[in-house]
């Protein structure tokens, strides 16, 4: 789901996980304003489709990618859509030009936006780490952004982004939007492919957890890398 610089293969021995406590001891402070937004990831790029961590790596889009973004054009037509926040990424930025193209909406560029930095794994192939597990709970690896870090800086960025006029779509990684899934309490085994929109709504009345609606495709599977 993520990505790197193109390295050799790291033995993931010489970089120990440090386990934290349980993350029901953790900060609550961040948390996600309590609006209604658009969500969409980037465009399938080359190292997405050789499973290459891509993280802050500023990979381009494929022809595929480019071919998928244009063909949202119609659909993001048809949101209303006010005001468009994006990574500064190209991935993701490129992603949000091309479907929102002929639209007169502004596109603005939040740093938080980007993916989680994988730094000496950028390039490295999914298959070739063992602590993304670990990671994902919370445990250290050295010279990774930690999760949690991760967490806080996306919901920062994403309430940044809700403070523009709405209906907002935020164009950006995997990763944040494993940020919104783990924040929202969305179905953990809820798939973010390249391309994919989503609807997020806030809780409510009738709905007291965060919900999400999948508006081209079918986005559940299990996550595997």
């Amino acid at each position: 789901m993520f990505a790197f610089p193109l390295v050799s293969s790291i033995s993931t021995t010489s970089l120990p996980i440090l386990t934290k406590p349980s993350r029901k001891h953790r900060s609550t402070a961040h948390m996600m304003t309590k609006k209604p937004f658009y969500f969409l990831r980037h465009g399938e790029t080359e190292w997405n489709r050789n499973r290459r961590w891509q993280g802050i790596s500023d990979i381009p889009l494929n022809d595929t990618g480019i071919a998928q973004a244009e063909a949202l054009q119609p659909l993001i037509a048809d949101l209303g859509i006010q005001t468009i926040c994006a990574s500064p990424l190209q991935r993701s930025f490129v992603t949000a030009e091309l479907a929102s193209a002929g639209l007169d909406i502004p596109i603005h560029t939040i740093d938080g936006l980007k993916e989680v930095s994988f730094g000496p794994y950028e390039g490295v192939n999914h298959y070739e780490v063992d602590w993304i597990q670990d990671w994902l709970k919370g445990g250290h690896v050295e010279g990774v952004e930690g999760y949690d870090a991760f967490i806080a800086r996306c919901v920062g960025a994403i309430n940044q982004a809700l403070k523009y006029e709405g209906p907002v779509l935020i164009v950006a990684h995997g990763g944040v939007f494993w940020s919104i899934r783990h924040h929202g309490q969305l179905d953990p085994e809820l798939r973010a492919w390249n391309c994919s929109l989503f609807h997020i709504q806030p809780p409510n009345g009738d709905h007291p957890a965060w919900q999400h609606t999948a508006l081209n495709e079918d986005t559940t599977a299990p996550i595997v890398g």
